[in-house]
């Protein structure tokens, strides 16, 4: 990943679209590229390029609005705004689901360390909401109460 270029690009104004998953993961060997049995993660690459680009603001589009404590249970619950803290007692408590909320919830975690940054998890429905603080999911490194 190049963050010079892509930098360089949005300083130009350029919207770029980066750090995507899929692909084919490689590491260096010397001067070659060799591929390696790996999977690359869209949201944790995206927390990376956030931090390596200076990004304050992480937004993780899905299919439902906010994240849930005991999703698709009896006793679900929305998660409002809540610390970096709370958000990882919350995986630790086994509330997400491997494949589906968990690496969005590590991704915000980890971006969201950084003083003045916070990351936005809802779907495209409730974003306008989101992005004044009235729905979705936010998580950021000074604790909240929900």
């Amino acid at each position: 990943m190049d963050v010079g270029v892509i930098n360089t690009l949005l300083q130009a104004g350029v919207l770029v679209v980066a750090a995507g998953g899929g692909g084919i993961p490689v590491i260096r060997a010397g001067n070659q590229l060799r591929g390696v049995e790996a999977v690359v993660d869209k949201d944790l690459t995206s927390a990376l390029l956030g931090e390596l680009t200076d990004a304050r603001l992480m937004l993780i589009l899905t299919d439902v609005p906010c994240a849930y404590r005991d999703y698709n249970t009896p006793d679900q619950s929305p998660i409002g705004r809540i610390g970096i803290t709370e958000a990882q007692k919350l995986i630790d408590e086994g509330h997400f689901a491997e494949g589906s909320m968990k690496p969005k919830i590590e991704a915000a975690i980890q971006f969201s360390r950084r003083p003045d940054s916070r990351t936005i998890i809802c779907n495209v429905d409730v974003l306008d909401q989101a992005l004044i603080g009235l729905a979705g999911t936010i998580i950021a490194e000074a604790e909240s109460k929900e």
